[in-house]
């Protein structure tokens, strides 16, 4: 089973990142972590917004969107999502489609070159 989800701020509710997994609870805690584990290089939109959110004693709240057996069939709903959050997101890229980036979907448009 995978869950597509979304990790959305605590306070406005604006979707920040949307993701695809088997074990959301097991992901939510990694995103956490790897935020805490490049607290002195965070680079990412994504890591910096979750510090910002500790340093405020608040995390980021994991909502599931929607769950399907088929992988094919969830990365699309996945992609179908990053698309529908494209002006609120930190996904650095898009899902399934290797180095494409979201950048490069937000400037063209478009999912391939």
């Amino acid at each position: 089973m995978k869950y597509i989800y979304v990790l959305q701020d605590p306070v406005n509710k604006k979707v920040r990142y949307v993701g695809a997994t088997t074990n959301p609870k097991q992901r939510f805690r990694q995103h956490l972590k790897d935020a805490e584990k490049d607290k002195k290089t965070a680079k990412t939109k994504k890591q910096l917004w979750i510090l910002e959110l500790k340093k405020q004693g608040m995390l980021p709240e994991i909502k599931i969107i929607k769950k399907h057996d088929d992988l094919l069939q969830a990365r699309k709903i996945e992609e179908e999502t990053v698309i529908e959050y494209i002006d609120t997101i930190y996904n650095l890229h898009m899902p399934g489609k290797g180095s494409l980036s979201v950048k490069h979907y937000k400037k063209t448009g478009k999912l391939k070159d």
